[in-house]
């Protein structure tokens, strides 16, 4: 159902505001209907303004972690750490190190 058909988001404005509701929850159909994203807002019962919280992802952004997403956000003597060790997360052990595994 559109958002701008629902009277719930019209309860509390003042009558004179409903075409300004009505025209901007219009508007935010549209937009909802042309880009398949979906919103979290609320309407001001004061003013009649609509606030918009959230926006939610395109449809076709998600996709799965990789590792070259952190190498952005690391310095690069970690992220050369983490590009050499056997799996994501574990740091490969310095060849020349004393340290004994316990397993």
């Amino acid at each position: 159902m559109r958002l701008c058909l629902r009277t719930d988001l019209y309860v509390g404005v003042p009558v004179y505001f409903w075409p300004w509701v009505f025209w901007q929850l219009l508007q935010l159909d549209l937009w909802v209907e042309q880009t398949g994203r979906s919103v979290l807002g609320a309407v001001c019962k004061r003013t009649g303004e609509v606030f918009i919280t959230f926006a939610g992802d395109e449809p076709g952004e998600a996709r799965p972690w990789k590792a070259a997403d952190l190498q952005a956000l690391l310095p690069k003597a970690l992220s050369r750490a983490l590009l050499g060790a056997a799996h994501p997360g574990q740091a490969q052990r310095d060849p020349g190190s004393q340290a004994t595994s316990l397993v």
